[in-house]
């Protein structure tokens, strides 16, 4: 995050450091601060895991820190510790995040003489220690000269590595604009303030979160007219330990952005990946998705998923293995690329797969590592302001907020999946604002007067048999289920 851009703390100077070659205490105080660093990450549940695997991508852009120098501050090698926790996978702790915030702070405030005019003559370290201590600021990433001829699977493997040397932001700044990211993550906003939040972005090339990472593939994937942008959020619980011993849970929320080949139909069997004669997975399934987190498995994912439900499977099965708990799935319809002033769709499917429960106390609100997507304000608002009007909508938000099995969870996205490749679901929720209402096949029927085995509709077509083509048939002929 921004402590890779750090400097030392006001006051410190490297001639502090002992003239001969024994350690001195600032040097003691590194050694003696990195247990005291994994230690604090007790006290995060998602911490106290193994840490994911760091994506090849990352690996390799990212300079291995270079012993401590004993002529650094003990703020920079304390910084130095924090980096390295980072750099091998594990998360920061709540507390962790906090320490280097005020760190980086007083590091980078060193650097202002006056007013806002940046000096670069007052830090107290010069460019090659900051280098030979693997603290300077990573070169500006770029995307290859045909990155727009590639083949697509290769594409999404640049755009995910383009990303990824952004870093993510561990820490923040109090002058954002939400305190915590260095660029607007305003969702409420059409396409083309969006795309403008990732130019700049691009531009500054500064640590982001998951909010504009998603913004910043919409820019990466703007010229890309054979496959759809979609959105999908997560909000996830997570059991921890807080100071008084007692165990409670809290909120986190996290979003990517799913990318799904045109013309390819999902696979006939979900779960079922395109394999080659090895029996490895290929990169010629029909869905792939872009990211940044925490954990590397919560973010990329290559073009090897027959299905959306498939896709979101896998998200649910490295949030189980990091120790949460998926609470909710909130799927969009796909972006457009035009006009600049067409409205993202963020939330269209939304199920719900688990509850809080008891012991959540203050978790509602999650804390300072939350990813910082969807707020359940901002859902209860939208609620309100579109189900106070109609009965229909009423019943609309209700069969949404029910408790759902993961199994009829995946047959709704896959019914919403295919309901949503059709533009006249996403014209209807321009116009309405309605969301989608799942309808099994079996109620359908009955709701049409057909009968429960199959039949023929009005227009003597033969009743659909899966919950996806249902939908399908809904979007075609001008009824869509919402």
């Amino acid at each position: 995050g921004e402590a890779t851009r750090a400097s030392p703390a006001r006051g410190e100077t490297a001639t502090k450091a002992a003239p001969d070659s024994a350690p001195g205490p600032e040097t003691a105080r590194v050694d003696d601060a990195a247990p005291s660093l994994l230690g604090d990450s007790s006290s995060d549940a998602a911490s106290a895991r193994s840490p994911a695997p760091v994506s090849a991508s990352r690996a390799e852009t990212r300079t291995p820190p270079a012993s401590p120098s004993r002529h650094a501050p003990a703020s920079v090698q304390e910084l130095l510790g924090l980096r390295r926790l980072v750099d091998g996978g594990t998360p920061l702790t709540s507390a962790q995040q906090r320490r280097a915030e005020s760190l980086v702070k007083e590091a980078v405030s060193d650097g202002f003489a006056s007013g806002t005019e940046y000096d670069a003559s007052r830090l107290r370290l010069t460019s090659s220690e900051l280098l030979s201590l693997g603290l300077s600021a990573p070169s500006k990433p770029e995307l290859p000269s045909d990155f727009d001829k590639m083949p697509l699977p290769k594409r999404l493997s640049c755009a995910q590595a383009f990303i990824d040397q952004l870093t993510y932001n561990h820490v923040g700044y109090n002058g954002a604009v939400n305190g915590s990211t260095f660029f607007s993550i305003d969702k409420k906003r059409p396409v083309g303030r969006i795309l403008e939040t990732a130019r700049c972005i691009e531009r500054d090339a500064l640590p982001i979160k998951c909010v504009e990472a998603v913004f910043l593939a919409l820019r990466l994937t703007a010229n890309w007219r054979d496959v759809d942008r979609v959105p999908a959020a997560f909000k996830t619980a997570v059991a921890f330990t807080d100071g008084a011993g007692k165990v409670r849970r809290r909120c986190h929320r996290h979003i990517v952005l799913l990318v799904r080949r045109k013309g390819r139909e999902p696979e006939a069997v979900s779960g079922t990946r395109r394999l080659n004669a090895k029996g490895e997975p290929t990169d010629l399934g029909a869905y792939g998705a872009l990211g940044i987190s925490r954990r590397a498995s919560l973010a990329h994912r290559p073009m090897r998923y027959g299905s959306v439900s498939e896709i979101l499977t896998s998200y649910r099965e490295a949030y189980e293995d990091i120790g949460h708990e998926v609470l909710k799935v909130r799927v969009g319809l796909p972006v457009p690329r035009d006009p600049p002033d067409a409205e993202v769709c963020w939330r269209h499917c939304c199920v719900t797969v688990g509850r809080l429960g008891p012991g959540k106390g203050a978790a509602e609100n999650g804390d300072d590592d939350d990813d910082d997507d969807d707020d359940d304000a901002e859902e209860a608002v939208a609620s309100a302001s579109s189900s106070s009007k109609t009965e229909k909508t009423d019943d609309a938000e209700a069969e949404n907020n029910r408790l759902r099995t993961w199994e009829e969870a995946i047959a709704i996205f896959d019914a919403h999946d295919a309901a949503s490749r059709s533009r006249k679901v996403f014209d209807k929720w321009r116009v309405d604002g309605e969301r989608f209402v799942y309808v099994a096949p079996k109620e359908k029927e009955k709701e049409t007067g057909r009968a429960e085995g199959g039949g023929a509709n009005a227009n003597g077509a033969r009743a659909p048999t899966t919950p996806a083509a249902a939908a399908a048939r809904d979007a075609d002929d001008g009824s869509p289920v919402l």
